[in-house]
Protein backbone atom coordinates (compact mmCIF):
# COMPACT_ATOMS: atom_id res chain seq x y z
CA UNK A 1 0.00 0.00 0.00
CA UNK A 2 1.34 3.56 -0.78
CA UNK A 3 2.18 5.84 2.09
CA UNK A 4 2.49 9.79 1.37
CA UNK A 5 3.95 11.93 4.01
CA UNK A 6 2.49 15.29 3.97
CA UNK A 7 5.51 17.35 5.08
CA UNK A 8 5.04 21.00 6.27
CA UNK A 9 6.15 22.54 2.90
CA UNK A 10 2.95 21.58 1.50
CA UNK A 11 4.17 18.98 -0.57
CA UNK A 12 3.73 15.59 -1.04
CA UNK A 13 6.47 12.97 -0.85
CA UNK A 14 6.14 8.96 -1.32
CA UNK A 15 6.66 6.29 0.61
CA UNK A 16 10.49 4.84 0.63
CA UNK A 17 8.92 1.83 -2.00
CA UNK A 18 7.46 3.67 -4.41
CA UNK A 19 8.69 2.83 -8.02
CA UNK A 20 8.51 6.89 -8.63
CA UNK A 21 10.09 8.01 -5.92
CA UNK A 22 13.90 8.96 -7.58
CA UNK A 23 12.05 10.74 -10.44
CA UNK A 24 9.57 12.32 -7.98
CA UNK A 25 12.30 14.17 -5.67
CA UNK A 26 14.25 14.83 -9.12
CA UNK A 27 11.06 16.60 -10.53
CA UNK A 28 10.88 18.56 -6.76
CA UNK A 29 14.42 19.57 -6.58
CA UNK A 30 13.98 21.05 -10.35
CA UNK A 31 10.82 23.03 -8.65
CA UNK A 32 7.94 20.68 -9.16
CA UNK A 33 5.57 21.02 -6.08
CA UNK A 34 4.38 17.51 -6.19
CA UNK A 35 1.22 17.89 -4.17
CA UNK A 36 -0.98 14.92 -4.48
CA UNK A 37 -0.38 11.01 -4.52
CA UNK A 38 1.38 10.28 -7.11
CA UNK A 39 -0.92 7.20 -8.29
CA UNK A 40 -3.62 9.49 -9.29
CA UNK A 41 -4.28 11.13 -12.88
CA UNK A 42 -1.68 14.31 -12.45
CA UNK A 43 -3.20 17.66 -11.69
CA UNK A 44 -3.34 20.36 -14.12
CA UNK A 45 -1.38 22.14 -12.26
CA UNK A 46 1.38 19.71 -12.10
CA UNK A 47 1.35 19.52 -15.66
CA UNK A 48 1.56 23.08 -16.08
CA UNK A 49 4.55 23.02 -14.31
CA UNK A 50 6.39 20.20 -15.67
CA UNK A 51 5.70 21.18 -19.48
CA UNK A 52 6.87 24.90 -18.36
CA UNK A 53 10.21 23.08 -17.10
CA UNK A 54 10.37 20.57 -20.08
CA UNK A 55 9.58 23.17 -22.67
CA UNK A 56 6.11 20.89 -23.83
CA UNK A 57 3.44 22.75 -26.11
CA UNK A 58 0.54 21.07 -24.58
CA UNK A 59 -2.25 21.93 -23.11
CA UNK A 60 -3.24 20.60 -19.58
CA UNK A 61 -6.22 19.29 -18.72
CA UNK A 62 -7.95 17.25 -16.63
CA UNK A 63 -8.22 13.77 -18.89
CA UNK A 64 -4.63 14.19 -19.98
CA UNK A 65 -3.97 10.29 -21.32
CA UNK A 66 -0.55 8.57 -22.12
CA UNK A 67 -0.83 8.95 -25.51
CA UNK A 68 -1.41 12.56 -25.96
CA UNK A 69 1.45 13.40 -23.56
CA UNK A 70 3.90 10.99 -25.47
CA UNK A 71 2.84 12.00 -28.42
CA UNK A 72 3.61 15.66 -27.28
CA UNK A 73 6.84 14.60 -26.05
CA UNK A 74 8.11 13.37 -29.30
CA UNK A 75 7.16 16.37 -31.20
CA UNK A 76 8.97 18.55 -28.78
CA UNK A 77 11.88 16.17 -28.37
CA UNK A 78 12.61 15.59 -32.34
CA UNK A 79 10.06 17.44 -34.29
CA UNK A 80 7.28 16.82 -36.11
CA UNK A 81 8.57 14.36 -38.42
CA UNK A 82 11.26 13.01 -36.07
CA UNK A 83 12.89 9.58 -36.55
CA UNK A 84 10.29 8.07 -37.72
CA UNK A 85 10.00 4.28 -37.20
CA UNK A 86 9.66 1.78 -39.85
CA UNK A 87 5.98 0.26 -39.95
CA UNK A 88 7.71 -3.40 -40.33
CA UNK A 89 9.36 -3.02 -36.90
CA UNK A 90 6.65 -2.19 -34.72
CA UNK A 91 5.45 -5.60 -34.23
CA UNK A 92 9.15 -6.58 -32.53
CA UNK A 93 8.86 -2.78 -30.56
CA UNK A 94 5.16 -3.42 -29.37
CA UNK A 95 4.32 -7.16 -29.22
CA UNK A 96 5.92 -7.83 -25.30
CA UNK A 97 2.91 -5.18 -24.74
CA UNK A 98 -0.04 -7.13 -23.89
CA UNK A 99 -2.70 -4.39 -24.96
CA UNK A 100 -0.86 -4.11 -28.50
CA UNK A 101 -3.35 -3.54 -31.29
CA UNK A 102 -1.78 -4.18 -34.04
CA UNK A 103 -4.60 -2.47 -36.61
CA UNK A 104 -4.08 0.86 -34.56
CA UNK A 105 -1.53 1.94 -37.14
CA UNK A 106 -1.23 5.67 -36.58
CA UNK A 107 -1.37 5.09 -32.64
CA UNK A 108 1.29 2.51 -33.13
CA UNK A 109 3.61 4.59 -35.33
CA UNK A 110 4.04 6.84 -31.96
CA UNK A 111 4.09 4.32 -29.15
CA UNK A 112 7.08 2.32 -31.35
CA UNK A 113 8.92 5.35 -31.60
CA UNK A 114 8.22 6.14 -27.80
CA UNK A 115 9.34 2.58 -26.89
CA UNK A 116 12.05 2.90 -29.48
CA UNK A 117 13.72 6.26 -27.97
CA UNK A 118 13.35 4.93 -23.79
CA UNK A 119 10.91 6.97 -23.17
CA UNK A 120 7.55 4.47 -22.80
CA UNK A 121 8.33 1.43 -21.00
CA UNK A 122 5.00 0.58 -20.11
CA UNK A 123 2.74 -0.23 -16.98
CA UNK A 124 3.53 -3.47 -15.14
CA UNK A 125 0.09 -5.08 -14.01
CA UNK A 126 -1.07 -8.43 -13.18
CA UNK A 127 -1.56 -9.24 -17.22
CA UNK A 128 1.87 -8.07 -18.26
CA UNK A 129 2.98 -4.75 -19.04
CA UNK A 130 0.71 -2.54 -21.31
CA UNK A 131 1.07 0.56 -23.02
CA UNK A 132 -2.26 1.86 -21.79
CA UNK A 133 -2.41 5.07 -24.20
CA UNK A 134 -6.11 5.53 -23.85
CA UNK A 135 -5.08 5.88 -19.42
CA UNK A 136 -5.10 8.96 -17.36
CA UNK A 137 -1.32 9.96 -16.92
CA UNK A 138 -0.77 9.62 -12.85
CA UNK A 139 1.32 12.19 -11.13
CA UNK A 140 4.01 9.40 -11.19
CA UNK A 141 4.02 8.50 -14.43
CA UNK A 142 4.05 12.86 -15.48
CA UNK A 143 7.36 12.69 -13.24
CA UNK A 144 9.06 9.80 -14.25
CA UNK A 145 8.08 10.64 -18.58
CA UNK A 146 9.51 13.99 -17.39
CA UNK A 147 13.02 12.74 -16.18
CA UNK A 148 13.41 10.63 -19.43
CA UNK A 149 12.47 13.36 -21.57
CA UNK A 150 14.91 16.21 -20.06
CA UNK A 151 17.60 13.41 -19.95
CA UNK A 152 16.61 12.38 -23.64
CA UNK A 153 16.71 16.19 -24.45
CA UNK A 154 20.05 16.87 -22.43
CA UNK A 155 21.92 14.07 -24.36
CA UNK A 156 20.35 14.97 -27.80
CA UNK A 157 21.86 18.78 -26.76
CA UNK A 158 24.96 17.38 -25.93
CA UNK A 159 25.58 15.52 -28.92
CA UNK A 160 24.58 18.34 -31.30
CA UNK A 161 27.55 20.46 -29.72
Amino acid sequence: MLIIWWLLSGTAIAAEDHWARDQIEEMKAKGVSFCQEPDVPASVHMQKEVFGLAGISLQPREDLNRYTLIQAMLVNMVGAEGEAVNEADIPKLLEEYADYCKYCIKANMILGRAVKSGLLKGRLTASGKRLEPKSAVTGAELAVFASRFLEMHRIKNRVKN
